[in-house]
């Protein structure tokens, strides 16, 4: 059966800060309250950098939660103070968990230059799924060591974020369609030639991706660029019969290339995108990966919200 990925980070999102203020609220002593706060905030950061985000509420939900816990904690001045290892619970839980946050937050691509591109997307607002300097925000990073796949390393995934920030249109959905992203419009992020386009991938049902043909329905620009040199950039993961260039054609930033799908190895819409330097191959996935970044927006890293205009 398929669970949402989108329903379940909802849920966990909005369920679990309110619970840990509930424990804070019933604790029995001020350094079982103090442990519980440590607790809480460093699982505020957690659920920013590692869980999915559910944008934009569940930071409010995260506030509304801590704003009760400090009511609470000052409508119980009278408890006692407690003993020590009541404290001793809340660095044994937060501090490795925090520790563990902070590593993967700074964790950054040491010496290899960014690729400013123009969005491939726009009208509305956006979350980015996978990316980062970290395979625990980017899984694309696992195949650094790949040469067939090396290319897609740096690669970054997006969805779009509608009602209440939820992915999709219906709070369990039962298609492709029902994602904010599944058919929306793919424009060029360069300009240069259609070195590859397909087509001919069928969209996959939710829950299910072709890993033989990984990227489905993609289309690759190649040009070069001032800085970097011959760079290839990928759009993959397409409607079925949307794509509406060919190999060889000349695009220009801003044009419409096709619409954004499911095909390949996807079991959720979603746009996945990379650039790397071609390595005569004709293989999309292979070469030497570069990191890229939308004019526009600081960083495409796991969690990262933008909004771009129509």
């Amino acid at each position: 059966m398929y669970i949402p990925r989108p329903l379940l980070a909802a849920l966990s999102n909005a369920a679990l800060p309110p619970l840990m203020a509930v424990q804070v609220t019933l604790a029995s002593s001020l350094a079982e309250q103090m442990s519980g706060v440590l607790i809480f905030a460093v699982f505020c950061l957690f659920f920013q950098i590692m869980l999915p985000r559910t944008p934009p509420w569940d930071r409010w939900i995260m506030l509304v939660s801590g704003v009760a816990m400090a009511m609470a904690i000052f409508a119980q001045p009278d408890l006692p103070v407690g003993t020590w290892s009541d404290a001793f619970v809340g660095l044994l839980i937060g501090l490795p968990i925090g520790v563990f946050c902070f590593l993967v937050k700074r964790q950054r691509l040491a010496e290899v230059a960014e690729l400013h591109l123009h969005s491939p997307v726009s009208d509305g607002r956006f979350l980015v799924i996978q990316g980062g300097a970290s395979r625990f925000l980017n899984h694309h990073l696992k195949c650094l060591n790949v040469p067939d796949l090396r290319g897609q390393s740096y690669g970054v995934d997006i969805v779009a974020a509608g009602l209440l920030g939820l992915q999709t249109r219906r709070v369990w959905p039962r298609g492709v369609d029902d994602f904010w992203i599944y058919g929306h419009p793919l424009l060029s992020p360069v300009t240069g030639q259609v070195s590859a386009a397909s087509d001919g991938a069928d969209d996959q049902a939710l829950g299910a991706s072709d890993r033989t043909g990984p990227l489905g329905n993609h289309v690759c620009i190649q040009y070069d660029d001032p800085e970097i040199g011959m760079v290839e950039v990928c759009l993959a993961h397409l409607r079925k019969g949307s794509v509406s260039v060919a190999r060889g054609d000349v695009v220009k930033i801003g044009q419409l290339v096709g619409e954004i799908g499911n095909s390949g190895n996807s079991s959720d819409p979603h746009l996945h995108i990379h650039a790397h330097r071609p390595d005569g191959s004709g293989n999309p996935l292979s070469g030497e990966p570069i990191p890229i970044r939308f004019q526009g927006v600081s960083a495409l890293r796991r969690n990262r919200v933008f909004t771009i205009p129509a």
